[in-house]
């Protein structure tokens, strides 16, 4: 235990020379990805190993192997329904064959042709047995990949505020990033941060903070358009996701939340509490960013910004030295 805490030591004063040496601001995000380059380069393979299997890469995979059922789900359904259609064919023709049959037979007395014509009756009714097994099969298959469907949509919702999480935020940043690379359509992105939201917990219970957390989860998403995304990016911490929207613009709308913010009284009736909350505001946008995870640094470090200027106001990417 003590060879590991030096460890971590080790590469935390590595991690934090390498930000100053780089002068970029130590936030969050900034530091969190050079702990890891620097465990690698230090080669610390006992930390590695428990950094390796951080919250993003389980989350991938979560998505991966739904994403992958769903598909499985699609594919059987698509083959079903080729089958079947087949099958309406043969089952037709066969209709017209011993319609055909019966005719002659009653026209010719045959035996032969009565017991023909018997065995081309049980066939026929047996294949629409098959048919109908098809059908009840397509049923339960569309019932599992709806099933399916909800379990992913749930996976990125965060259970307390029932806002898209964290795993919802990477998925839809990635997507708007792609239409920015694509069509050059512009996008922004909103970080916000609950300030001393720590001494709600502490003093008045997680219980009272649970409740703040939802209301301020409420709060951003009516001060927002339809087309914007609110997220609980994590704790304290949210997101917002602006389409089609520039830098000046998100500042605009960023202050509009934080005016809201500052009128907003957080009440608690279980125990009659009034109390303000005040919050964080750092606003990014896409231009000039050659990934999604540079826009939500950049975003972090205006946040960042706005923490050291004594908290309760907006700072954007375009402040920060």
């Amino acid at each position: 235990m003590k060879n590991l805490a030096k460890d971590i030591t080790e590469i935390a004063r590595y991690a934090l020379r390498e930000i100053v040496s780089s002068r970029r601001l130590p936030t969050p995000l900034v530091y969190e990805s050079e702990f890891i380059n620097a465990a690698r380069k230090l080669k610390k393979d006992r930390v590695l190993k428990y950094l390796l299997e951080d919250e993003k890469k389980l989350e991938q995979k979560v998505e991966e192997v739904l994403a992958e059922a769903g598909g499985i789900l699609s594919s059987l359904q698509l083959s079903l329904g080729m089958f079947e259609e087949e099958n309406k064919e043969n089952i037709s023709s066969m209709n017209q064959s011993v319609a055909s049959i019966k005719t002659f037979s009653e026209q010719s007395l045959d035996e032969n042709v009565k017991k023909l014509v018997d065995e081309v009756v049980k066939l026929q009714a047996s294949n629409q047995q098959l048919m109908d097994n098809l059908a009840e099969t397509r049923q339960d298959l569309a019932e599992k990949e709806e099933k399916i469907h909800e379990l992913e949509t749930e996976s990125q919702k965060d259970p307390l505020t029932q806002l898209l999480n964290r795993r919802g935020w990477n998925k839809y940043v990635e997507k708007e990033f792609e239409r920015y690379k694509r069509y050059r359509r512009s996008f922004s992105v909103i970080m916000i941060d609950i300030d001393h939201f720590k001494r709600f917990n502490d003093f008045y219970g997680h219980t009272v903070g649970d409740a703040i957390l939802r209301k301020f989860g409420a709060l951003l998403t009516n001060s927002v358009r339809n087309v914007d995304t609110v997220f609980r990016y994590g704790g304290e911490e949210f997101t917002v996701l602006l389409p089609e929207t520039r830098l000046e613009d998100a500042e605009i709308v960023a202050k509009r939340i934080l005016d809201k913010i500052n009128s907003t009284v957080f009440t608690y009736r279980k125990k009659n509490l009034e109390l303000k909350v005040t919050a964080s505001l750092g606003v990014a946008d896409c231009k000039g960013k050659d990934s999604a995870d540079a826009v939500l640094e950049a975003a972090d470090q205006a946040l960042y910004l706005s923490k050291n200027s004594g908290r309760n106001c907006v700072k954007t990417c375009l402040e920060i030295v």
